[in-house]
């Protein structure tokens, strides 16, 4: 069972936290994930179907994600995934990492230059 405090959780792998990214907006199923994560990160592809459904099958374990119904006309043979409370909480708490991290970078430049 995965730790309720999100801070346990970080630092996220990138491929993670595009996933918990891309659900914050709305619950998807898992090619649409993987469409709009890619997206993302333009010709790079972030995530191919093998570690997408790794990576959702990891998440599902920790209780940061978890399985919901799709929209009135999807197809019922998708698995429509949504964030957890506690995946809200870690991707929450990776943002805000990342801001940290982006200051000290940038405090760290103008000191230097």
């Amino acid at each position: 069972m995965s730790s309720p405090n999100p801070d346990e959780h970080l630092p996220l792998r990138p491929v993670v936290f595009g996933i918990l990214s891309v659900l914050r907006a709305a619950p998807l199923h898992g090619y649409g994930i993987m469409q709009q994560a890619n997206e993302h990160v333009g010709e790079r592809a972030l995530l191919g179907p093998g570690t997408l459904y790794r990576t959702l099958k990891e998440l599902r374990s920790d209780d940061l994600i978890g399985p919901v119904d799709g929209p009135g006309d999807a197809d019922a043979r998708r698995q429509y995934y949504a964030l957890t409370d506690l995946g809200e909480s870690v991707v929450e708490a990776e943002t805000r990492r990342l801001g940290r991290l982006m200051e000290s970078s940038e405090f760290a430049q103008q000191r230097i230059g």
